[in-house]
């Protein structure tokens, strides 16, 4: 896609953007290493609620960690893509009543999570995203 310009989203939008999403990557350091892991993902009060299916990368998250969670939107036309990204600190769930909780958020049963999955909380520290414009050819 050749970009054609891009602006920035407000808070609000970004907001909107994560709401909408349904997965996106986080990403974090193992061993001074970059990884990133695709997860189901929803926005739950005041963090961005992550499952990584089976994914066992992200067993390695520890609460108050550090991540970067981007997740991005096309138009259906294919002219303008939305990307978000969030820098915040990790928080495990563990609390059955507060994952069934979660779960009822989830619309179109989109995301299940499994027995053992590892459910985290990503707090919204750092929140920003851009919209580009395909340039027209």
């Amino acid at each position: 896609m050749t970009v054609n310009g891009t602006s920035e989203l407000d808070h609000a939008q970004c907001l909107a953007l994560l709401g909408a999403c349904r997965y996106g990557r986080v990403v974090f350091t193992d061993q001074a290493l970059p990884v990133v892991v695709p997860v189901s993902c929803l926005l739950d009060r005041d963090g961005v609620v992550i499952g990584g299916c089976d994914d066992r990368r992200l067993d390695r998250l520890r609460d108050g960690d550090v991540v970067v969670f981007q997740a991005d939107r096309a138009s259906e036309a294919g002219d303008v893509t939305e990307s978000v990204t969030v820098t915040g600190y990790t928080h495990s769930i563990h609390d059955a009543h507060e994952i069934d909780r979660i779960i009822g958020l989830a619309v179109d049963g989109y995301w299940c999570p499994k027995a053992d999955e590892k459910i985290m909380s990503i707090g919204l520290t750092i929140v920003d995203g851009r919209r580009y414009l395909r340039a027209a050819g």
